[in-house]
């Protein structure tokens, strides 16, 4: 999908509530700020819209840096470009290596993260042009060499999904150590009813031949559909969390909506995963942490 307003609206409402959770542990410092073009010399007279950016750091190699957003393949590539950043951001060039052909886009939604240890760079997209038949096709990529010209492998591919956000994080300790563990968090649109709020998942991304299967986390009815954004947070001793937006009422332009986070102890596996934290009021699987917010969902007059 491309940029809307609606997009914006909920992935604000989400981030605030994200915020509203840590602000009791983070401690802000005063920090001078670089605002940077990232948009390489060479292609300076460009004029195409590049939006919805998004900044992947290499943990291993913090001076590794991939971005992303909706731009055009360059002349004579098949490929869509990453920016790439081997000094900390002071430079950037653009390395066309994603599997993805649009004159004006490049890709649809894109994401990308680095493994915590591993220096393989995971990225999830709307391919363009889509699967036939298909409104949206959604790729998982990845790649172990993402400044060299090989394009980057494709792991799985599904249609309907929108807004693939991808998190990855390498095990550090215990069963699997080395081994990526990479979530997708998206709104898949071809689920039957309206429970869209799925993560996509592999506990082993760095295999030949990685498992990648869906996980519904929402257990309750929304309103037609979730929220587009649909996002994932790792902590290094395999608790993972998610948020996402549940609609629950539509008056014209205005949504209704709780935020709602779920957990998982275990890295996502078992039998049920991501159903470890339960909210009071229904016993239903995800604490309903924000209730009740409005915000409008439609162009911006």
């Amino acid at each position: 999908m491309g940029y809307s307003p609606s997009k914006f609206f909920e992935m604000k409402a989400t981030l605030i509530t994200i915020l509203s959770l840590c602000i009791g542990i983070v401690v802000l410092q005063s920090q001078q700020v670089r605002i940077v073009n990232m948009m390489p010399n060479a292609q300076s007279n460009e004029t195409n819209q590049d939006s919805e950016p998004n900044l992947a750091i290499n943990p291993a190699n913090p001076n590794q840096m991939v971005g992303s957003a909706f731009t055009p393949n360059l002349v004579g590539s098949t490929n869509a470009p990453i920016y790439v950043s081997v000094n900390g951001g002071q430079t950037w060039l653009l390395n066309s290596i994603v599997p993805s052909q649009s004159a004006t886009t490049g890709t649809g939604d894109i994401t990308n993260r680095f493994g915590t240890t591993s220096n393989w760079l995971y990225t999830g997209i709307l391919r363009r042009p889509t699967a036939a038949g298909a409104s949206t096709t959604m790729d998982i990529l990845r790649t172990n060499n993402f400044l060299g010209a090989t394009a980057m492998q494709q792991l799985s591919t599904r249609n309907s999904p929108d807004q693939p956000y991808v998190q990855a994080a390498t095990v550090q300790s215990g069963a699997g150590i080395g081994a990526d563990r990479l979530y997708i968090g998206n709104n898949d649109l071809g689920v039957s009813g309206s429970q869209t709020a799925t993560i996509d998942q592999s506990l082993d991304a760095t295999v030949g031949t990685p498992v990648i299967g869906a996980n519904v986390i929402e257990r309750r009815t929304p309103l037609n559909q979730d929220g587009p954004p649909i996002r994932v947070a790792i902590h290094s001793d395999g608790t993972i969390y998610g948020v996402y937006i549940q609609r629950t009422a539509s008056s014209g332009t205005i949504r209704t909506a709780n935020v709602v986070v779920v957990r998982d102890n275990n890295w996502g596996s078992g039998s049920s995963p991501y159903s470890a934290l339960t909210d009071p009021g229904d016993s239903f699987a995800g604490r309903n942490v924000v209730t009740g917010i409005q915000f409008p969902f439609g162009p911006l007059l």
